[in-house]
């Protein structure tokens, strides 16, 4: 239906090849190392513990309308814009921190917030039940107000001791998917 309903829009592809105008939707995300060995051949990355840390163009504007877009940003692009991966990794870190910020909630509520968008109801004493009977589990989950390639937030600097000191805990992190 996305297809369909874009594929005649014309993009002014500027928004891409023109520095001054791409550098703010330059953004990054995490992926499998071993698994993207071949395709990271012809992407500048970070190494990142058993992931790697990759760039992406986000087309912002698409998202607001039909979903989520981007371009996946590759060694090529680097010289078509004329920088190095180091002022890439540096635009992408504050791009991603400013637009996508960290969020960590327990898991408790991010069940419930399922459950909502389930169309299932509960009354505030079974909510109320619902969180005593699940207060002993200390499960939380990290990822970024838009739920989109949100296990970058791991990455952020300093931001699992942060938790860790909020908790006044260790943190056994275990990612499940590239958005959380």
């Amino acid at each position: 239906r996305i297809y369909e309903t874009e594929k005649e829009r014309d993009i002014d592809i500027t928004y891409f090849t023109d520095f001054s105008r791409a550098k703010s939707h330059i953004m990054f995300r995490l992926i499998n190392y071993d698994k993207n060995k071949e395709r990271l051949e012809k992407m500048p990355y970070v190494k990142f513990l058993d992931l790697a840390l990759v760039y992406y163009f986000e087309m912002d504007w698409v998202h607001k309308e039909n979903g989520q877009a981007s371009v996946q940003i590759e060694k090529e692009h680097l010289a078509m814009w004329g920088i190095d991966e180091g002022a890439l990794y540096d635009l992408a870190l504050q791009n991603t921190m400013r637009d996508l910020p960290a969020l960590y909630k327990p898991m408790c509520d991010v069940v419930l917030q399922i459950m909502e968008g389930e169309g299932i109801e509960l009354d505030s004493d079974d909510m109320k039940t619902f969180k005593e009977e699940n207060a002993d589990i200390h499960m939380y989950v990290l990822s970024n107000p838009k739920s989109y390639f949100g296990a970058s937030v791991m990455y952020y600097p300093n931001i699992l001791k942060e938790i860790a000191l909020l908790l006044r805990s260790d943190l056994l992190v275990l990612p499940s998917s590239i958005h959380e």
